[in-house]
């Protein structure tokens, strides 16, 4: 099980938050809300099948990472959350500045349900390195837990030099095939969901959009095109609404609620 405290430690260390990430898990997961809300706003497709695949391969990275910490015979305990959350932005910031034309292949990470040998090699490496910042506090600080939570460690951590890992690199996919695997998700994603609105409208049936027609009319809440939205509806089976016209149908809906109708409760996550 994945718990959203988890989700957004897991996706702000790959954004390359990892300061974020030691505040702690609720003002963690306060932060990557607020960024979570506005992606969702700007594109409500983007959080689909390819996302929750990719989401559970960052997941292993995270946990595999604390178990590989855990096994450093240098390791004595302490920390070991501020150290895998700086060493997965570590390796996305490689990724980034080192092969930016590449990608870490999450779908590869979520058919294997595990990283590969040498990922996993290079983790360790990066690792060590982040350590050895994290226990260095700088600029008047003596605790280490609150040096993590400025992004002045982070900026050391980022500044490494590393030797590039050829090997994990031969293992990443051009950033292109990457772009176009997400694009090809929402893609689908916007289909699937122009379905389901169909279908949503097709099972409320004709006599609810009677009502919901009559009451709005009534309370003067709607436009000649919620009008015409609305005749389609009312004419089910002989029209069938299509998927535009399901989806302001089900707008119609939402913000007659709103207004005092009574709700009708549907199935879709979105309505």
């Amino acid at each position: 099980m994945i718990s959203k405290t988890d989700l957004a430690k897991y996706e702000n260390a790959w954004r390359q938050l990892p300061h974020t990430v030691s505040l702690g898990a609720q003002k963690n997961f306060l932060a990557f809300s607020a960024y979570a809300s506005e992606a969702w706003e700007k594109s409500a497709d983007e959080f689909n099948e390819e996302y929750f695949k990719r989401m559970v391969a960052k997941a292993i990275l995270f946990r595999r990472a604390e178990q590989l910490v855990s096994n450093q015979p240098w390791y004595q305990g302490g920390y070991r959350a501020n150290i895998v959350a700086y060493t997965v932005a570590k390796l996305s910031r490689l990724i980034e500045s080192e092969a930016p034309s590449r990608a870490l292949d999450f779908r590869s990470i979520w058919a294997r349900q595990a990283l590969s040998a040498p990922l996993e090699t290079f983790v360790v490496k990066v690792v060590e390195q982040v350590f050895n910042v994290i226990v260095s506090p700088e600029g008047g600080f003596q605790n280490v837990t609150e040096w993590c939570k400025k992004e002045l460690c982070w900026k050391r951590c980022s500044e490494l030099e590393m030797v590039s890992p050829g090997a994990v690199f031969k293992e990443l996919i051009d950033r292109d095939q990457d772009v176009q695997q997400k694009k090809d998700s929402q893609a689908h994603q916007k289909i699937e969901r122009g379905i389901e609105r169909q279908a949503l409208v097709l099972q409320l049936g004709p006599d609810y959009w009677k009502e919901v027609k009559d009451w709005g009319s009534r309370e003067g809440l709607l436009s000649p095109d919620d009008q015409s939205f609305l005749a389609v509806a009312t004419a089910i089976p002989r029209k069938i609404p299509s998927e535009k016209q399901s989806f302001r149908l089900m707008e119609i809906k939402v913000r007659l609620e709103s207004e005092g109708f009574p709700v009708r409760q549907v199935t879709e996550g979105s309505v």
